[in-house]
């Protein structure tokens, strides 16, 4: 921490911090810090940094509500060139395939009646049937790395719960991961969620150019 005189200790240095930059000076220098910063232009940089105010109103979330609500902006459509699947040999396939992760929750309740609600992160592939998408089997390797918040909201209730996944799959299907979960009392609740990080998928034995980094601001 710093003191009244913006300087901390570290190591053999004394750091000084002046108008967003670092300043570092030798501990055996205390005695003449006064003078020294009276000549910044001799004195030695270390780093420097900016303080800025968020706007919340800014920041991307989406809404959803507590019991089968999805929410899937993210998806990348490709054509599938190759497949191996997990200890078995490579083989050519031609099909389209599509990406696509997505948010969404699920309400429970028990026989005493109390009920939750869980919001989770599915990954998950498809392939274009003669009308529609639907579920694809291909084993692929999938690395997660996200980092968010998702606030639960009912009446006057706001419960605000972080939440971190770092997974990585090797030989996998679809995934899903339980980002969190909160109680039920009543009508009326919902969830916004903010996500950012990346999300990697690529089929097994495909060409690496139909693998998807899926990153930045995701919801």
């Amino acid at each position: 921490m710093f003191n009244k005189d913006s300087e901390i200790e570290i190591n053999d240095s004394i750091v000084w911090l002046n108008n967003g930059i670092l300043y570092a000076f030798s501990k055996n220098d205390e005695m003449n810090l006064m003078k020294l910063k009276n000549k910044l232009e001799k004195c030695k940089i270390m780093g420097s940094f900016k303080v800025s105010v968020i706007n919340n109103k800014l920041l991307k979330t989406v809404s959803l509500g507590i019991n089968n609500s999805i929410d899937a902006r993210n998806q990348k459509a490709f054509v599938q060139q190759y497949y191996q699947p997990c200890g078995g040999i490579r083989q050519s396939v031609n099909g389209d395939r599509k990406y696509v992760h997505e948010l969404y929750t699920i309400q429970y309740t028990d026989p005493l009646g109390y009920s939750t609600t869980e919001l989770y992160l599915r990954i998950k592939l498809e392939y274009k049937g003669s009308k529609y998408w639907k579920p694809a089997g291909e084993n692929r390797t999938i690395n997660i790395n996200v980092s968010g918040i998702a606030l639960y909201s009912q009446g006057a209730t706001n419960i605000s719960s972080p939440y971190s996944v770092v997974k990585n799959y090797t030989c996998s299907g679809d995934r899903d991961e339980l980002l969190c979960y909160q109680a039920v009392n009543g009508s009326g609740a919902s969830w916004q969620v903010s996500m950012s990080g990346t999300i990697y998928q690529i089929v097994n034995g495909d060409v690496t150019t139909n693998g998807w980094y899926n990153s930045g601001t995701l919801w």
